[in-house]
C-alpha cells in the first residue's frame, strides 16, 4: 500500500536523495545529513512550498513539489507551480505519478490557485497532456549557477 504524505526529516534515511538523483544531479555537499536537515527545516516551515512523497515498504519511491505563488492580480489568488515530479524507475507504469499529480492538483485547488504551471522536457508533453495540461507559450531560462560560483 502506498503512503502519500509530506516529506519528513527522517526520509533522508529512506532513499530520498537516491530518488532525486534519478531526476537530476545532486552536488556532493548536499548529500550529507546536516545539509539535508538545514534544507528540510527551511522548506518544511514554508507554507508556500509543499513537498510530498510516496513511501512503500520503508522507502521513498516518488515525490512531487507544489510552489504557491501569491498574485496581486487575479483577485489575490495563487499560481501553483508543479516541480520535481519523480518516480523511482522500478515503479514506473504503476500509476504513481498520477497519484502525485492529482494530489498536488487538489492541494492547488484548496489553496485558491487559479492555474497550475509546469515545465517539462519535450518528450513528456504527451504524458502531461493526459492530465489536461496544455502547451502554452515558451519557457525561458537563465542559469545563475555559473555567476554564483564566480562570486565565491
Amino acid at each position: 500500500m502506498y503512503n502519500l504524505r509530506p516529506l519528513l526529516l527522517s526520509d533522508y534515511y529512506k532513499n530520498y536523495l537516491n530518488l532525486l538523483k534519478q531526476l537530476s544531479v545532486i552536488e556532493k555537499k548536499n548529500t550529507n545529513y546536516l545539509e539535508y536537515a538545514k534544507t528540510w527545516f527551511r522548506y518544511s516551515n514554508n507554507k508556500f512550498h509543499k513537498i510530498i512523497v510516496i513511501e512503500e515498504e520503508g522507502e521513498i519511491i516518488a515525490q512531487g513539489t507544489l510552489f504557491l505563488e501569491p498574485k496581486f492580480i487575479h483577485n489575490n489568488e495563487f499560481v501553483g507551480h508543479l516541480e520535481d515530479i519523480v518516480v523511482d524507475k522500478r515503479y514506473h507504469n504503476k500509476g504513481i505519478s498520477k497519484l502525485i499529480i492529482e494530489y498536488l492538483k487538489q492541494e492547488a485547488i484548496k489553496n485558491n490557485c487559479y492555474k497550475i504551471i509546469l515545465s517539462c522536457k519535450n518528450n513528456l508533453i504527451e504524458y502531461y497532456s493526459k492530465f489536461n495540461f496544455k502547451t502554452h507559450e515558451i519557457q525561458m531560462r537563465l542559469d545563475l549557477e555559473e555567476n554564483f560560483n564566480q562570486q565565491k
